[in-house]
């Protein structure tokens, strides 16, 4: 069953599916990703990783699903699929589609011959395929999203919407979060404020450091600083969160610069940063930037500023 834009939140705000098949690449990765781990973590399942770069590699799903462990803590399997292995992926998920596990799995974009693939119609699995979307159409998300919500924008605040979200589904949702909330009847969008959220070099400059390990707390300790400090840090979170997945699938560092749309001093800054930490840190990370911008929109019960200077001033580890 194919996930689209329209029920992409609601399907993921609960385990629906036994398989959850996420392809492609564009906005969204992150959010889908991240949400997931979250969820995989609220459930207090184990997560056993595994990367399948080659057919020998099958054995270890096998194995996993054979385990005893699998029964006893509740595993679910996380799957990472090299293009070349997509094929037999899923001839093989047709076998384990109707045991009771559950599975998330990662891989590239679907061909139009794979798309239709028997497997992927199954009532028991949500596949989410992401591709870079066109400004249409996000617009035509956007229209969808506001209506359902019973959300009215005169059409010169939707384009200053558009405009100052970049296009992005993800920051788009910011404005649904928080008019959601003060609109929960619906409601009439007359206007809104000017992006002054919106970080300047010197805040991404912070976060490159503050990422590769210096203290920068004698810039960004002013809680003036703060929300443009979180939209610096969040957005290069975001990139090494992407970078971090594009290489673990294979991809080349030319390949991922013209991806991630990096000019080379852009590239050789991102690298810098990558190499300066750990993958596992880094979705770490990429948890806490999600639970401070949930703070943020108030879909969690913490003060934003308090909340950012625990996890990215004072470098506390709390547990939400």
């Amino acid at each position: 069953m194919h996930i689209t834009f329209s029920n992409y939140f609601s399907a993921f705000s609960s385990w629906q599916y036994q398989i959850y098949w996420i392809a492609g690449d564009g906005d969204g990765l992150i959010d889908i990703e991240t949400r997931i781990r979250m969820l995989v973590d609220n459930d207090g399942a184990a997560i056993k990783r595994i990367q399948l770069n080659s057919a020998k590699d099958f054995s270890l799903i096998k194995e996993s699903l054979n385990s005893n462990d699998l029964f006893d803590v509740g595993e679910i399997l996380y799957i990472s699929c090299a293009k070349s292995q997509m094929d037999n992926l899923l001839n093989a998920c047709q076998n384990f589609i109707d045991l009771n596990k559950k599975m998330i799995i990662f891989s590239p974009k679907l061909t139009p011959t794979l798309k239709k693939h028997a497997t992927l119609q199954h009532a028991r699995l949500g596949c989410y395929s992401i591709y870079p979307l066109s400004t249409q159409q996000i617009s035509q998300w956007w229209a969808t999203a506001c209506k359902s919500l019973k959300i009215e924008l005169r059409s010169d605040v939707t384009k200053k919407v558009l405009i100052q979200s970049g296009f992005r589904i993800d920051r788009l949702k910011s404005y649904l979060d928080k008019w959601q909330l003060l609109y929960p009847e619906g409601g009439l969008i007359e206007d809104v404020e000017d992006q002054q959220a919106e970080p300047g070099q010197h805040h991404y400059q912070w976060a490159g450091a503050w990422l590769k390990g210096l203290d920068v707390n004698a810039f960004v300790s002013n809680e003036r600083h703060y929300e443009k400090y979180f939209f610096a840090l969040r957005y290069t979170i975001d990139e090494l969160l992407t970078m971090d997945f594009y290489l673990k699938i294979g991809v080349s560092r030319g390949e991922l610069s013209k991806k991630m749309r990096w000019w080379p001093q852009k590239a050789r800054e991102m690298s810098e940063i990558y190499h300066a930490m750990n993958s596992k840190d880094l979705n770490h990370l990429g948890e806490q930037i999600i639970n401070v911008d949930l703070a943020r929109v108030g879909y969690l019960p913490y003060d934003f500023s308090q909340l950012f200077k625990i996890y990215f001033i004072d470098k506390k580890n709390i547990q939400l």
